[in-house]
This record gives structure tokens, sequence and C-alpha cells, in this order.
């Protein structure tokens, strides 16, 4: 038996949800996740306008990598923890109310993934943290440290933060 036998195929007709978004005024496009029957992201498209080939050619590439791996089983979590905070142009603030920043395109997916699709991240991983105010959340972060760094620069007095997921969950971390 191979490997790609453990492949979970996505049906002809699912479930999808797309999200226009903005890195600056340089760049915009669509996330659009196709899902599982019971809401599990298993595929990737980037769309980007008003670029070159080359950068959509490997936004496109790197799209169908993540979704051959998320139809593997490879953990949502895991992607987030390797691309998170990857830098490269461009790069900047965004229009999403959660993720206010993006160190690049890749960096802007996987977060928005983490914080759109909490539930599908591996519960075993353990460095995932949402960092919150109150009620809202300020950013998702691949580790504790990373985000106690980002509440001391943003100077974010009263943060809490959640561990990504233990039981399906954020589970909270630190009051």
């Amino acid at each position: 038996m191979s490997v790609l036998d453990l492949r979970t195929r996505l049906p002809a007709e699912r479930r999808s949800i797309t999200f226009e978004f903005r890195i600056t005024e340089e760049l915009t496009g669509h996330i659009t996740v196709g899902m599982s029957d019971d809401g599990r992201p298993l595929e990737l498209f980037i769309d980007v306008d008003k670029h070159n080939e080359m950068i959509a050619g490997l936004l496109d590439t790197v799209a169908t990598l993540i979704s051959v791996c998320l139809q593997l089983g490879v953990p949502l979590g895991y992607m987030v923890e390797k691309f998170s905070y990857t830098k490269f142009s461009p790069y900047g603030m965004t229009n999403h109310t959660t993720i206010t920043h993006a160190h690049s395109v890749m960096d802007f997916v996987v977060r928005w993934m983490a914080h759109k699709f909490p539930e599908s991240l591996d519960p075993t991983e353990k460095n995932l943290v949402l960092l919150m105010t109150g009620d809202d959340p300020v950013g998702v972060f691949a580790s504790v440290k990373q985000a106690c760094t980002y509440a001391k620069k943003k100077d974010i007095p009263q943060c809490r933060m959640r561990r990504a997921p233990l039981g399906g969950a954020f589970q909270e971390l630190i009051e």
C-alpha cells in the first residue's frame, strides 16, 4: 500500500470558504479553502491580482503542496508552525481584523487558516497560541514566546493566551 492510498479525496461538490485579502496596497487576492463533510480544510487555492506569472505560479504550487499535505493527514498546526512569520515581499498591513500585519503571503495564509480552522489543528501540537484581549483575538502565534514578544511590542497590558487546541478548542493558558 502506498502513502497516496491514505489520501482523502474531496467529492466533486463540496463546501468551501473564500476570503478576499489585501497586504498593503501592493497585493490583493483570494484564499479559497475546500472542506470535507465534517468541516476540515482539505484543499487550498491562493489567487492574487495584478502580479506576474512567477508569483502566481509559486503561490499556486505552494497551495497545491499544502492541499496534498492536508489530504494525507499532515496536521494544519505543523504547517502553521513551519510557515508562520516567513518573511518576503510583499509584506505589511492587511485588511484582516485579527491578523493585521503579514510578513509575507504565506505567513498570512497559514495564520488565517489557523484562525479560521482552529479545530483542525493537531491536538498534540502544543506551540500554536491565540493571543486575546478580553474576548477579542489579537493574533495567532507559533509559540508563547512569540505571543509575549508581540504583546510587549504592541504594549498590550491586559491579555491572555490560549493554546491550540486541546480537546478540539483553544484552552486557557495564561491569564
